[in-house]
């Protein structure tokens, strides 16, 4: 089989935000001991700089969980970035996770920084991270959102500056298919091998799945999903309809993956035990 898809499951982190759902330390660590089994490559443990109690539930998961990498989520802020760092300190396999929304929107009213400043942002936050050698990816949020031109211009630096992964976030949903197969094939061409180009899809028109199998068949090697789907809004795109996609496109998509397919079930009946939501 040939290009080996590397799947994130957001599960604890994206997929604890629906308003009706908290889940405390004991369910993610068990979760998580469940994801692993399942083959998950990338667990996303949580975002330390939310809170003290979040800090410890990723410290904790960092240290008990083994087999994937786990990951701490960060925003390009280096107060943000030493939390995740800290957090991660006992993780036999550390990842951490850097992001950025790149809207014209997010830019001028929240940032308040220019292009270039936002670049040196991106170039200056992967670069604190690599001194500690850590893996590093980078998301470039509300892709539907930016200018294609200064996407691709993010990308680049994003890359130059040694993230493993640029992850592309369609943070409200609203890509078209077509259109996400056309960005995702023109944006790994500029990436080339020098980084894993990684989509994460929010399914507001439903479309998170579609986009990702047209995101991997245009050449992303990282895709980001929850079990069943869970997460704010409509729900992000669900880890077994992917799984299950790929599958059964296989030989059109030229791909492999490392999820043990016997252990969905157990896991979205743990989780659905856990959360009370029904698939």
């Amino acid at each position: 089989m040939g290009k080996r898809i590397q799947i994130l499951d957001t599960t604890l982190r994206d997929g604890n935000k629906l308003p009706f759902l908290v889940l405390n330390t004991k369910d993610r660590l068990e979760i998580a001991h469940q994801l692993a089994r399942l083959g998950v490559d990338i667990i996303d443990a949580g975002y330390p700089a939310a809170s003290k109690p979040e800090a410890e539930c990723v410290r904790l998961l960092a240290r008990e969980v083994h087999g994937p990498r786990i990951s701490a989520l960060s925003r390009a802020i280096p107060g943000d970035i030493e939390l995740a760092m800290k957090a991660l300190l006992e993780a036999d396999k550390p990842y951490l996770h850097i992001f950025l929304p790149l809207s014209r929107h997010f830019l001028s009213l929240y940032l308040k920084k220019s292009r270039e400043q936002t670049l040196k942002l991106i170039e200056d936050s992967i670069s604190t991270a690599r001194q500690d050698d850590l893996p590093v990816q980078f998301s470039l949020a509300e892709i539907a959102e930016t200018e294609e031109e200064f996407l691709l211009e993010a990308t680049r630096v994003a890359v130059g500056a040694g993230a493993q992964v640029v992850n592309l976030a369609d943070s409200n949903g609203t890509l078209y298919p077509a259109r996400a197969a056309e960005l995702i094939g023109r944006l790994a061409q500029l990436a080339g091998g020098d980084a894993r180009l990684g989509v994460h899809f929010h399914n507001d028109l439903g479309l998170a799945t579609a986009n990702t199998l047209l995101a991997v068949e245009a050449g992303a090697t990282h895709v980001e999903a929850t079990l069943g789907g869970l997460g704010t809004r409509s729900g992000n795109t669900p880890l077994e309809e992917v799984v299950f996609g790929l599958e059964a496109f296989s030989e059109r998509l030229g791909i492999s993956h490392g999820i043990h397919i016997d252990q969905l079930d157990r896991t979205q009946s743990l989780i659905s035990y856990i959360t009370g939501v029904q698939v």
